[in-house]
């Protein structure tokens, strides 16, 4: 009885009115002589089973109150908001490494853009590659004509200094690329007189000889106009010079280029 009185009480504690109440109907339904009879002779239980109900209860309280404590410590607050730092920046670090991920590829593309572009530029230079443009023609020939007795016959003949002199001419005035008779002209090119011939990189070339050069075709035109060439029309040795928008020289075949460009 006295156990379901704590009970009761600790329920209703806080609206005494309902407590009254319920004393009051309590008392008239359930406390009677047997009643008490029998609550005396089980007091020692109820006693111990009010404790128990209140040792529970108690340990509840300190349970929550030991939670809010850990919850308020300075050393818990500290410990979680360093985590949350931690986390933060752990998230900028990956962020970071995808950025720098991607301007390690795109510095690797440019800079493989602009090697091959190199590279372009000096497989034209070398003749390692072929080469389209505009420029000019330059037909040349021997002169055929019946000499005097008093003429040099091999003033009349193309030989191979007058090859190499409008070559310089030529790269003098910026040409891009030169060839004569389909033979590309480097700086590694060899051109020599061989009997009746001439060798091109070890390729013997009779005249007529066509020469061709891609760059500025009014340029090419007018310094052969006043440079070597007109030198040999002078000695008699025939000459053309033509424009066109669109020339093609091949690349050097003697030069092996391995891999490509």
């Amino acid at each position: 009885m006295l156990c379901l009185n704590i009970i009761i009480t600790l329920t209703f504690g806080k609206y005494p009115h309902m407590l009254e109440n319920w004393n009051l109907i309590f008392k008239h339904y359930f406390f009677t002589e047997t009643t008490e009879a029998n609550s005396l002779k089980s007091g020692k239980l109820s006693v111990f089973l009010s404790f128990l109900i209140l040792g529970t209860i108690s340990a509840i309280g300190l349970i929550n109150k030991s939670d809010a404590g850990y919850a308020k410590d300075p050393i818990s607050l500290k410990l979680n908001h360093t985590q949350q730092i931690l986390k933060q920046i752990e998230s900028k670090n990956i962020k970071l490494q995808s950025e720098i991920f991607i301007l390690n590829h795109q510095m690797t593309q440019t800079l493989e853009n602009r090697q091959l572009g190199v590279l372009k530029k000096i497989s034209k230079l070398t003749g390692t590659e072929d080469i389209n443009g505009k420029g000019i023609i330059i037909r040349l020939s021997d002169n055929n004509s019946t000499l005097r007795n008093d003429e040099n016959p091999n003033e009349g003949i193309i030989h191979d200094f007058d090859l190499i002199k409008i070559v310089n001419d030529l790269w003098s005035m910026n040409a891009k690329a030169i060839s004569i008779n389909g033979h590309r002209i480097t700086a590694t090119t060899e051109i020599k007189c061989i009997g009746p011939t001439i060798l091109i990189n070890k390729t013997r070339a009779a005249q007529p000889f066509e020469i061709r050069a891609i760059g500025k075709s009014d340029t090419l035109t007018q310094g052969m106009e006043i440079g070597y060439l007109r030198s040999l029309k002078i000695d008699g040795i025939k000459s053309f010079v033509e424009k066109y928008d669109n020339l093609q020289i091949p690349a050097d075949k003697s030069i092996i280029v391995s891999g490509g460009v």
